[in-house]
C-alpha cells in the first residue's frame, strides 16, 4: 500500500506507478485549517495542558487536559474527546468549545492519587492507568450510538508494570460506552510486544475497527508502526474481570480478533527515513476518492514542539480490503441529546 501524498513535501515513492491494494494517484488531497476553538468547562474556565492543573481528588473539575481521541457526534454539533490524564471522556459543543457533559468511565481506569509527576503517580498507585499511557484512542460507531475508548497500555492492576516500573503487560482494555444509557462493555486487545503501545482506534462498522500500534522510536530507529484490523464480535466482555494477566488470558476469556492491515514502514510507501516521526497517533477516513477507493488519513503528534512537523499521510484503500466498511452517518437534522440551552 502506498500513500497518495504527504503534507510535508508531497513526495511519492518510486513504485507509485503500480496499482496495488492501495496505490498512489496523481491527485493532491487539499487540507485547510477552518477554525480553532478553546475548550472550556461550563463556568468558562479553560482547560490547560499543564500537568500541574490536576484535581487532587481526580474529579472532572480538573482543568488538566491532554486531548487524544476526537470523534464527531451523530448530530454533528458536538464532539467527544478522550483525555489521557484522567482518563476522562467529555462531550464539547463545536461552536463554543463549552463542555456539555462528562461521560462516565469505569473506576478501574482511574488512579486514586493523581500527581503532576509521572513517576510519583506510578509509585503511589496500585490500580488505574499508567502515567501518559491512558485513553489514547477513541472511535464512534457509524450510527453514533456507541463510543470505544482504548487504553494505550495495560492498566497497573493488569500487570502493566514490573518491579522497576517498566512497561510489562500485553493486555490492553477497550471500553465500549452506550452514548444514551452509559452502559459499558470491555474487551481485551493483545499487544504484539510489551514495549509497544496503542494510539488510535477507528470504526469500520459496528464490530470491526482499525487500530494503530507502534513502538517509541523515530527516524531510522523506527521499527514498528502498524495498523491492525480487529473484530469484537467473538470477544469476551471482561468488565467484571478485575485483573487481567500480564500475558495470556484468564480461563474462558477470548481477546479481540487481530489481523495485520498496513505497515507504515514498508519501504514501498516511501515514508521510511530520518524524518519519520515517532508518534503516529491519528487515524480517520476522509471522503471516498473519485475512483471509489477509500481515503485513509494517518497523522502524527508533534508534542507542541514547533520544530516537529505535523504530517498527514493519505492512503487510497481498495474497497475489497474493507468489504463491510460503513462510513459514519452525521445527521444535522438530528436533535442532539443535550438540551438546546447547552449550546449557547
Amino acid at each position: 500500500m502506498e500513500p497518495l501524498r504527504t503534507s510535508t513535501g508531497f513526495t511519492r515513492s518510486a513504485s507509485a506507478r503500480k496499482r496495488t491494494a492501495a496505490a498512489a494517484t496523481a491527485s493532491t488531497p487539499r487540507c485547510a485549517l477552518r477554525d480553532t476553538q478553546l475548550l472550556r468547562l461550563e463556568d468558562r474556565k479553560f482547560f490547560t495542558g499543564s500537568a500541574k492543573a490536576f484535581d487532587a481528588t481526580g474529579s472532572t473539575d480538573s482543568l488538566r487536559f491532554d486531548p487524544e481521541g476526537v470523534r464527531v457526534s451523530h448530530c454533528g454539533r458536538s464532539v467527544f474527546v478522550s483525555d489521557e490524564y484522567g482518563p476522562y471522556l467529555y462531550e464539547f459543543d463545536i461552536s463554543s468549545g463549552k463542555r456539555l457533559r462528562s461521560v462516565n468511565l469505569p473506576n478501574k481506569l482511574l488512579v486514586d492519587l493523581p500527581s503532576d509527576d509521572p513517576n510519583t503517580e506510578l509509585c503511589k498507585n496500585a490500580f488505574g492507568r499508567q502515567s501518559n499511557r491512558s485513553m489514547e484512542g477513541l472511535a464512534i460507531s457509524p450510527d453514533g450510538s456507541r463510543l470505544y475508548g482504548m487504553m494505550q497500555n495495560a492498566l497497573i492492576q493488569d500487570g502493566g508494570l514490573d518491579g522497576d516500573l517498566k512497561r510489562f503487560g500485553l493486555n490492553n482494555r477497550i471500553v465500549e460506552i452506550d452514548v444514551e444509557t452509559g452502559a459499558t462493555r470491555e474487551f481485551v486487545y493483545v499487544l504484539d510486544k510489551k514495549s509497544y503501545g496503542v494510539n488510535e482506534i477507528d470504526a469500520l462498522n459496528d464490530h470491526e475497527f482499525l487500530v494503530l500500534e507502534r513502538d517509541s522510536n523515530a527516524g531510522t530507529a523506527a521499527a514498528f508502526k502498524r495498523l491492525f484490523k480487529i473484530g469484537i464480535a467473538g470477544a469476551s466482555d471482561v468488565r467484571d474481570v478485575k485483573q487481567l494477566p500480564v500475558s495470556g488470558q484468564t480461563a474462558g476469556v477470548i481477546p479481540v480478533a487481530k489481523a495485520r492491515f498496513l505497515d507504515l514502514l514498508d519501504p514501498a510507501h516511501g515514508l521510511v527515513g530520518a524524518t519519520f516521526p515517532e508518534k503516529i497517533e491519528g487515524l480517520a477516513f476522509g471522503p471516498d476518492l473519485p475512483d471509489g477507493r477509500r481515503m485513509l488519513v494517518v497523522t502524527n503528534d508533534n508534542d507542541f514542539m514547533a520544530a516537529n512537523a505535523n504530517n498527514f499521510y493519505f492512503f487510497a484503500i481498495e474497497p475489497w480490503l474493507l468489504p463491510n466498511y460503513q462510513s459514519q452517518r452525521i445527521s444535522f437534522n438530528h436533535r442532539c441529546d443535550r438540551d438546546d440551552d447547552h449550546y449557547h
